[in-house]
C-alpha cells in the first residue's frame, strides 16, 4: 500500500497500521479456529474450490455424486484472469486470434452434455481444473443424429 488516504480509513482505527494489524490478527484467528496446523502450511486453494452442481442435485440430493463435479482446489480469485470463486466462474475460456482458429484454445468446465450418463458429461472438467489447453476447433465427428420426418 503506497497511499493511505485518511478519508478512506475506517473511523474505528487511529491509523492505517492499526487497521492492517487488526486485519492480520483477524485472519490468523480465523485460520487457527478453522484449521489445524501452522499458519505457514495454509494454501489459497483451501478457500477457493470448484462447486459445479447440476441443477437437479439440490432437488435429488441422493444423486449428487453422479450429478455434481468433484470439489477441486483452483488457483485464481474473483479479480484475476483465472477468475473463479466457489460457484462463480466463467462458463468457458477461449483464446483465439482471427485467422488462426486452428491454434485456438478453449476451456470448458464439466462437459458439453447435460446428461449424466453421456461420456461427454464431465470429460472437459479435469483439463479445466488443471488449466490444460484443449483445442477450440472440433475434431472428427464421432456420432451423428439424423432427424427424419
Amino acid at each position: 500500500m503506497t497511499e493511505r488516504p485518511l478519508h478512506l480509513l475506517d473511523p474505528a482505527f487511529a491509523g492505517w497500521d492499526d487497521l492492517l494489524l487488526a486485519s492480520i490478527d483477524e485472519v490468523i484467528t480465523t485460520v487457527h479456529r478453522d484449521h489445524s496446523g501452522p499458519l505457514g502450511d495454509r494454501r489459497w486453494d483451501e478457500f477457493d474450490q470448484t462447486t459445479y452442481r447440476h441443477p437437479l442435485s439440490s432437488a435429488l440430493p441422493f444423486l449428487w455424486r453422479w450429478l455434481d463435479m468433484p470439489a477441486e482446489p483452483l488457483p485464481g480469485d474473483l479479480y484475476t484472469p483465472n477468475m473463479h470463486w466457489n460457484a462463480n466462474a466463467p462458463s468457458e475460456r477461449m483464446i483465439v486470434s482471427p485467422g488462426r482458429e486452428q491454434e485456438g484454445v478453449m476451456h470448458m468446465p464439466t462437459g458439453q452434455s447435460g446428461h449424466p450418463l453421456s461420456p461427454y458429461y464431465r470429460n472437459s472438467h479435469p483439463a479445466w481444473v488443471r488449466g490444460e489447453p484443449t483445442p477450440l476447433m472440433p475434431g472428427a465427428a464421432e456420432h451423428s443424429l439424423m432427424l427424419v420426418p
